[in-house]
Formats: structure tokens, sequence, C-alpha cells
């Protein structure tokens, strides 16, 4: 008897790509699920008619935890024997599926193997990426549903679990998942900015202290030379560049958000003094108060 193998996809307004993830599962998955955070795009009715599960879960602003939900769900509820994990701007090629589909049932399927690494070609501003840790970019992406770890934590959702016999699939292209992350620089600005608030109060909420000025300067400067330098991410040309800039401030994002946190009532608290007194000084009857208002901010 086949194993049964389930696709899993989560959604927020994906009407765009949807067509195309779950066009590339449906041909060779026996059900695939996805997992819609209440889009407004006409999302949840693209995936109902084209054959696909969907169940909704809430906003969270970032993924792992419907991804999280997703997996629960096709293992409770579709009976999945092996599941497949895509996002919306992710495709798969038809060798990949004949390649997990013999590893699981074919005379020469590994019983023993739990998680298969997938590569990922990593589609950025129009081209493929091929360095600064773009390629092969394996990832946890297909497995049995008792073998993974599942975390809530912002990029860190999958993980295989200790003792779980792990394999990993040949880096080919035919053989990846094929990721269309950043279309252009408002996406990756958007992005970036999203994730890096998410991480930085998940950060902080874990008991990690503030940072620090220095940090302002170190982990962006160490996350450039890894990605341009070390990672040769120089050899994908002014792509390449552009990516690794975004590395380094996305790293200063986080740093300076994890700053600000902390500190956000108290100076929320201290401009919104300045500004009740400058109010008041039109207010005043006589007008013959001159003097600037106390408090942190310069209102001089």
């Amino acid at each position: 008897m086949s194993a049964r193998i389930v696709g899993v996809i989560n959604t927020l307004n994906e009407a765009r790509n949807i067509r195309y993830s779950l066009g590339s599962l449906l041909p060779w998955c026996d059900e695939v699920i996805v997992v819609d955070q209440d889009s407004e795009d006409g999302t949840a009715d693209i995936c109902r008619s084209m054959g696909a599960r969907v169940v909704t879960y809430p906003r969270t602003g970032f993924v792992e935890a419907a991804r999280a939900f997703g997996v629960k769900e096709a293992s409770t509820q579709a009976s999945a024997d092996w599941l497949l994990i895509l996002d919306a701007d992710e495709m798969v090629r038809p060798a990949l599926g004949r390649y997990l589909r013999e590893a699981v049932d074919g005379a020469a399927a590994e019983a023993d193997a739990d998680v298969f690494l997938v590569p990922r070609a990593n589609v950025i501003f129009g081209r493929r990426m091929d360095h600064g840790k773009n390629w092969p970019s394996r990832r946890p992406r297909f497995f049995r549903p008792e073998a993974i770890e599942i975390s809530e934590r912002i990029h860190r959702g999958l993980a295989p679990r200790s003792g779980a016999q792990v394999r990993l699939v040949p880096a080919r292209l035919p053989l990846a998942i094929w990721h269309f992350s950043y279309p252009d620089a408002e996406t990756l600005v958007g992005k970036m900015n999203r994730y890096t608030s998410v991480e930085a109060r998940q950060t902080l909420e874990r008991g990690k202290r503030p940072a620090r000025s220095r940090n302002l300067f170190g982990r962006p400067a160490r996350l450039f030379w890894a990605h341009y330098i070390r990672d040769r991410g120089y050899r994908d040309g002014t792509g390449g560049l552009i990516l690794a800039i975004s590395r380094a401030f996305s790293g200063f994002l986080l740093v300076a958000k994890m700053w600000e946190l902390p500190r956000m009532t108290e100076r929320e608290a201290s401009v919104r003094r300045v500004r009740e007194q400058l109010l008041a000084e039109h207010l005043r009857a006589d007008g013959s108060a001159d003097h600037a208002p106390t408090g942190s901010a310069d209102a001089t």
C-alpha cells in the first residue's frame, strides 16, 4: 500500500502566487491542505476551486504558528504518512515529486528515513541566486509528522527531532523547491520590517537583554561579511550586493528594535507630556508664558 502524502501551504493574500504553488502539488500529492490566514483577495476561493482543502487560522504577522497548525491538521485530520511543506511563493518540479514518491513507495524505499532535507533554488529580483547561502539552502520540508519539531519562533519553524533519520535530497535543480521570494526591493523591505518587529519582541520575551550600542555596528558588519565575502555573494553581481546589504540592514533593524521596545512606554509618556504642554500654551488666556516645556523631548 502506497504512503499517503499530504501537502501543506500557508497563505495570506496570495492570489497572485497560489495558482502556481498549489498547481505544482496537486498532480502528485494525495491531498493538499491550505492554511489561510483570513485572506482578503480571494486566495481561499482559488484554492477551493482547484481542489484543495482550506482551513483558516488567525493572522499572527508571521507564518510559524499557522504552519504548526497545518502540520497538526494534516497529520490528525488527513491521516498523512508524509508531509510536504510549501510556501505560497514556492513551486516544485515534477522530478521532485517522482523522487519523493519513489523514496517512500519504491522498491528501494528507505524505511529508516524520517526527514528529507530538500534543496531550494532562490529566485530574487528576477534571477536565481547561487551564492550567499542561497544554494542549496536545504530545509526539512518532507517528513513523517512524528519526526519533526515545530517552533512558533520566527525563522525557527521546522527541525528534525532528536534521533530522526535524515536524508539529503541531491542538490540538483530538478529536485529543488523553487522559491520566488523577493520580486523587488519594495517586497524585500516590507518583509524585513515585519519580520524584525516580530523577532525583536520574541527575543526580548525569552529574557534576552536589550541590545547595546555596539551591536548596532557589530551585527550588521558581521552579517554583511558572512553573506557577501565568506559565502561569496559577490558572485551574484549587483543583486548579490543588494541582498547582502539588506541582510546587514535587517540585522541593524533587529538590534534597533530590541533597543527601542523596552523604552517605548517611557518615551511615549514623555512625548505626550511635551505635546500637552505645547497645547496648553495656546489655551492660556493671557498668552504670556513663553518658556520651553519640561521633559526629555526638545521643544525649543
